[in-house]
């Protein structure tokens, strides 16, 4: 085969490669643009796991990851603001759910827990959503 040859056939491999269809990435980008940004992140962290040595994905997952709990952090500090202790106690649960190590979220979430229990009818539902597990073990 000459070396010409070569080049064309590496260049078919490369337009074929091209022309493969979406990625995870493209597919996760496209869920984040659409407001489902849980999904985007639940997607690119199933391919991560299904495969580590996929750089692209796992680049992705890190980098939407961080963009989405700062987006989360700020409504849920938005939320706290304006009183709505509930919903800003889901919103930095979300945030430790995919981030269990930010002190953030960790440090807002227990005070917003701690004035939530303070109102009559709160504490079951407290223990409900923080260990709910817990809760039907004890009932048992």
């Amino acid at each position: 085969m000459t070396r010409s040859m070569r080049c064309l056939a590496a260049l078919a491999c490369i337009f074929v490669a091209g022309c493969a269809g979406p990625t995870v990435v493209d597919e996760a980008r496209s869920r984040f643009n659409d407001g489902r940004g849980d999904e985007a992140l639940a997607l690119l962290q199933q391919a991560v796991k299904q495969n580590p040595n996929d750089l692209a994905a796992r680049g992705e997952y890190f980098r939407l990851r961080e963009l989405l709990v700062a987006q989360w952090l700020a409504q849920a500090e938005m939320l706290r603001q304006a009183g709505q202790h509930e919903a800003a106690e889901a919103r930095y649960r979300g945030v430790l759910a995919h981030d269990a190590a930010n002190a953030r979220a960790a440090e807002y979430a227990e005070s917003a827990r701690k004035i939530i229990c303070q109102f009559p009818d709160s504490e079951i539902k407290r223990a409900l959503l923080w260990a709910p597990d817990f809760v039907i073990a004890r009932e048992k």
